[in-house]
């Protein structure tokens, strides 16, 4: 992250153990804000759930054409491609990220 030189093809490379540490502490002082502005603002949320939900009620829907619109997946989640299981198990889950190592599978 200190380095100077222009970035290229083997950027990753060029990280040292300090500027690991450094992104690592980063990550997790944005999850800590993530966390606090998110539990913060609940008790918030829920005061107001009833005029939110009214509020958002009360919008037109918009309508969307989506011509050409795909989705890969992999051959043994395509019997329910649009799945949403993977959502309550964790972060990113619904995308089946690390689902095999979580559960040994």
């Amino acid at each position: 992250m200190q380095n100077k030189q222009p970035l290229g093809l083997l950027e990753f490379d060029r990280f040292s153990h300090a500027d690991l540490q450094e992104c690592a502490k980063l990550s997790k002082d944005l999850d800590e804000l993530e966390d606090t502005m998110h539990f913060s603002l609940e008790p918030e949320r829920r005061r107001f759930r009833h005029e939110l939900i009214q509020s958002l009620q009360l919008q037109e829907p918009t309508k969307l054409d989506i011509l050409d619109w795909v989705r890969f997946v992999d051959y043994r989640f395509s019997l329910t491609p649009l799945s949403s299981a993977g959502s309550l198990i964790e972060y990113g889950g619904r995308f089946n990220v690390g689902v095999d190592k979580l559960y040994g599978l």
